[in-house]
């Protein structure tokens, strides 16, 4: 968060001589021009030989209050310009010519995917804009532009391209000019969808497309003439991540105004940044004066000038309004573009106006780098027109030089300030600040040979931005909150524990712990909703540090030892970062802890002295002295002793048990020590054979000797261990010092490991053999009562058996057995099939593993095309099952009806084949009632039955028809049933 918030150059038009102003804009309210990352795609300008307008090009790089490292660099083009790493001092500006990379850098051709994007990144707050000096660096250039660059208010990812469909680009330079806008993707995998509005390099007007575009690259839609009605406004470009949008208007020639000709352009805004109220001053153009181009956002878009329904317009048309003098009002019914053209004579610059409603600046700040005039377009809400200051001063800027703006009530004020070049020498610092208000700011330079215009005030609607000096500190430490200044607004701010404050900028001092947390501030604009913004205060406490007295210890080494904190940081004058240190000769040491930036500090001195060091050994037992024990503490000379028998000497003889201590002092050092001395009987211990134990059931060995202690091989120090390994074990017994020892070894066997096999099926009659033999001596226990190594199993079921080892070592195993039936296999009925057709044969089967046919073929499925018998054959472990199916070849191209009506209507009378009955040779039909008797017969096959019967009428009912015919030699034979009916 920030207090001051400095704008430059949003746009600028610069005619046949260049003007140079450097601005340093400082707003308090918003982010615009200043950020720490800003993107941009460069817009190819014509070169025309060696007029050199698109020549040299530059960035200029503004700082504020703190000194920044600023890098420049293509992040999609690793061949292109090398990375620029600019250190630039604090409240200082500093250019870097990037054109010896102008060709990777300029965006051409269009309708390609390009590496060109430039992503300018600052560890602190500054200001971009990139210029198009022009006339290869001479004043006089033709063709000069510089872009302003927005930082995070050119970021968005919904875009209305405007421009104007008034003037038309020069096309007598070379390369040819045209107006174009240019997109730059800031992350990967950004698809974005372009509508143009009129006809571009490659895609045709109204027609979507999208392209996709990585981090850096860039992509130019080109207009494809030089028209004006073939210009691009109402171009819509959406994304679904953030891109920034260049718009170009190359060499725009102003012939209505006299025939100038001048690079436009402008780094635009999203949609969610443009609004409903506009004011455009007039500049001083000729006749027909400046224009506005209005471009709706959304269908039946209203539009109303100085209070007069001047138009309705649909998303993505323009409207084109001159502007009135001195100003003009501009309402909307929804969001709206625009676009000014303004200027000079026949001089003409271009530029996205800010819309009004709360947005704008508190102070606006630069440097003038010219010897030319200079007019400063105001405008202000009524009330604050008296509070203008000039680099500080009053006066200057006056009330009585602002005029109302139409329609408004008499909301808003316009003035045109005059800014003498006698008075405002080049390098002069300009500052226009108001104490009330927010305002907005364009300049427009009033020189004979050229046009430089543009608005250089927020474009973003009124911010609240909390901030604090420090966002973590320790406690004790003062809290200050800092809210941006912006004209006008009222402030309160929100914390824990109830604070509460309406300053901008409170203190809060002798803070604890319970100061941390979140910070909000509420800034209200009257007329505007009110914004909120927060900021998490942490607040850490101070670590107490104390090192205590200064030390005298008789010791080689003393561990000095901070108290245990979380998250901290110790530093050691030794070096030592744990929260202790090892102290090893006399001195002063010191102890820093820090925890989160807070920090605590203690010295102590130390005095180390060697210390004196008596130790007689453990208390101990002297088995059956037949000499005195020797108790003894070397020390080194000097040292004085003292026994507990009256003794100075550094030995003395033990004859008989007793506790016996000694005193040693040295340089003022003291130290002593005890030992019990016991004559004792030698013990004895045994712990039995070796053995073979399982290893699954531990057992318990060794010996117990009243008051003894035990060693064990395995570190224990009982009197018994249990063992379930294999191994040698060792104990060794100390009685009041008297120590003795016996060994065991130990052979464990393992469990057996029993395996009845996997889970499986057992067919019927089928007897199984369950083997549960280890290969050694044990009892076995199965589930059905047997007790032999192998089972015989003859049916389905669960059978499980235990083992038991020799060594008692026991194992199991558990094997499910189920039954398997015989396969069975289904084919249906008997069939037909037609002569050369294919039939399918399905073969439905049940507990069938695998399924084979008659033609050796597998599968459930089998396709024919001759009749036959055939077989499906089932098979799984248990044995096979199969079906026949019989199908017979038919001439399909006849066929026989399924019924017919012998009543003499002359439909349907008479029973005999239809179809291609041509064809059929050896023929021969007979009908059969239901009692078998034939009823008919005939060999003529273009005859059939009429339904007679020895000479009456054949009784209704079904009857059986048998076919025999043979094609081309082939014989077929067909027989089915009908029905007789009238």
């Amino acid at each position: 968060m920030i207090n001051r918030l400095p704008l430059l150059f949003p746009c600028r038009f610069v005619g046949y001589i260049t003007l140079r102003i450097l601005f340093f804009i400082s707003v308090s309210s918003v982010h615009a021009q200043i950020d720490t990352e800003f993107w941009f795609a460069a817009p190819e300008v014509s070169q025309h030989g060696t007029s050199f307008f698109d020549r040299p090009i530059l960035f200029r790089i503004t700082t504020y209050d703190l000194p920044a490292t600023v890098t420049i660099s293509q992040p999609a083009n690793a061949n292109g310009m090398p990375v620029q790493t600019i250190n630039i001092a604090a409240n200082s500006t500093q250019s870097v010519d990037v054109t010896p990379w102008i060709d990777s850098i300029e965006n051409k051709p269009p309708d390609v995917v390009l590496n060109y994007g430039i992503q300018i990144s600052s560890t602190a707050l500054i200001s971009v804009y990139y210029d198009v000096v022009s006339g290869g660096g001479v004043s006089s250039g033709s063709n000069p532009e510089a872009f302003g660059l927005k930082g995070r208010n050119a970021l968005g990812t919904d875009f209305m391209i405007p421009s104007q469909n008034y003037l038309r680009n020069f096309d007598i330079y070379t390369p040819t000019p045209y107006n174009s806008f240019d997109i730059v993707a800031t992350e990967d995998n950004t698809s974005v969808t372009i509508t143009p509005s009129g006809n571009i390099t490659g895609h045709a007007a109204g027609t979507p497309f999208t392209i996709m575009l990585n981090k850096g690259q860039t992509y130019s839609a080109t207009a494809t003439s030089q028209l004006p009605a073939n210009h691009l406004p109402g171009s819509q470009v959406t994304s679904d991540k953030p891109v920034a949008i260049t718009v170009k208007d190359d060499l725009v020639r102003g012939q209505p105004y006299g025939g100038c000709s001048d690079l436009a352009g402008d780094q635009i805004v999203p949609v969610p940044l443009l609004g409903t109220e506009y004011i455009a001053m007039r500049g001083l153009l000729n006749s027909p004066y400046d224009q506005l181009f209005i471009t709706a956002t959304q269908n039946g878009t209203t539009i109303t000038h100085n209070g007069t329904l001047v138009a309705t317009i649909n998303r993505g048309e323009t409207y084109q309004q001159a502007v009135a003098s001195p100003s003009s009002y501009i309402q909307t019914s929804a969001p709206v573009s625009v676009w000014q053209i303004s200027g000079v004579g026949c001089e003409v610059g271009a530029c996205q106006l800010p819309q009004i409603r709360c947005t704008g600046s508190s102070s606006v700040s630069y440097i003038k780098a010219t010897d030319k005039e200079l007019y400063l377009n105001l405008l202000v809400k009524d009330g604050s027109q008296g509070d203008f200051l000039l680099n500080g001063a009053g006066g200057v800027i006056t009330a009585g030089q602002f005029t109302a703006v139409p329609n408004t009530s008499g909301q808003w004020y316009t003035a045109q300030i005059l800014l003498p070049a006698a008075s405002y020498p080049p390098g002069s610092m300009i500052n226009v600040a108001n104490t009330s208000s927010l305002f907005h700011l364009g300049a427009l330079d009033a020189s004979s040979g050229g046009t430089s215009y543009g608005y250089f005030s927020n474009f973003d609607i009124v911010k609240a931005e909390a901030a604090a000096a420090a966002t973590h500190l320790c406690t004790g430490d003062t809290i200050q909150l800092l809210a941006n200044t912006v004209s006008g607004v009222s402030y309160q701010w929100y914390g824990p524990g109830g604070f509460s404050s309406g300053q901008q900028n409170p203190a809060i001092p002798n803070t604890t712990l319970a100061h941390s947390g979140n910070y909000t501030l509420v800034m209200e604009l009257p007329g505007c909703s009110s914004d909120t913004d927060a900021i998490h205060i942490q607040m850490e406490e101070t670590p107490a540090v104390d090192l205590g007295s200064d030390l005298s210890v008789c010791a080689d080494t003393l561990l000095l030892r901070a108290l245990p904190y979380l998250n901290v940081v110790y530093e050691w004058s030794t070096g030592s970062t744990a929260d202790s240190t090892l102290v090893t000769q006399t001195g002063n040491y010191w102890l820093k802890v820090t925890r989160n930036g807070c920090m605590d500090t203690d010295t102590v001195w130390v005095e180390l002295k060697e210390p004196v060091i008596v130790d007689l050994g453990p208390d101990t037992g002297v088995c059956d002295l037949d000499t005195p024990y020797v108790l003894t503490s070397v020390q080194p000379a000097g040292t004085q002793y003292l026994w507990s028998n009256g003794m100075f000497l550094p030995e003395m003889a033990v004859t008989r048990t007793g506790d016996y201590w000694l005193e040693a002092t040295r340089n003022g050092c003291t130290d002593s020590d005890t030992i019990q001395v016991q004559i004792v009987q030698s013990p004895y211990v045994y712990i039995g054979e070796d053995t073979t134990i399982c290893e699954q059931f531990p057992a318990m060995i060794g010996d117990e000797i009243p008051g003894a202690a035990y060693t064990w091989s395995t570190g224990a120090h009982s009197a018994y261990i249990e063992v379930s390994v294999t191994g040698e074990y060792h104990v060794t017994v100390n009685l009041n010092g008297c120590m003795v020892s016996d060994t065991i070894h130990i052979t464990a066997a393992p469990p057996p490991d029993i395996d009845l096999g996997e889970d499986r099926g057992i067919c019927e009659e089928q007897t199984i053999l369950l083997d549960a033999g280890y290969g050694g001596n044990g009892r076995y226990q199965w589930n059905t009562g047997d007790t032999a190594a192998v089972y015989a199993a003859l049916s389905a079921g669960i059978y499980s058996v235990h083992v038991t080892t020799e060594y008692g070592c026991v194992g199991a195993d558990t094997v499910m057995l189920s039954f398997v039936p015989l396969p069975e296999v289904v084919l249906g009925t008997d069939t037909t099939v037609c002569e050369e057709t294919p039939l399918t044969l399905s073969a439905r089967h049940m507990n069938a593993d695998t399924l084979r046919w008659s033609d050796g073929s597998t599968g459930s499925e089998l396709l024919i095309r001759t009749g036959g018998m055939y077989i499906a054959t089932g098979m799984n472990d248990c044995g096979v099952g199969a079906d026949t199916i019989l199908v017979q070849d038919i001439f399909c191209d006849i066929w026989m009806p399924n019924a017919f009506t012998p009543n003499g209507d002359g439909v349907n009378d008479v029973f005999r084949v239809l179809g291609n009955v041509g064809r059929l040779e050896g023929f021969g039909l007979s009908i059969y009632n239901r009692w078998g008797e034939r009823v008919y017969a005939t060999i003529d096959k273009w005859q059939g039955w009429n339904g007679m019967y020895k000479g009456v009428h054949a009784q209704l009912g079904t009857y059986v028809y048998m076919l025999e015919y043979s094609i081309k030699g082939k014989p077929y034979r067909q027989q089915n049933s009908f029905h007789l009916i009238r």
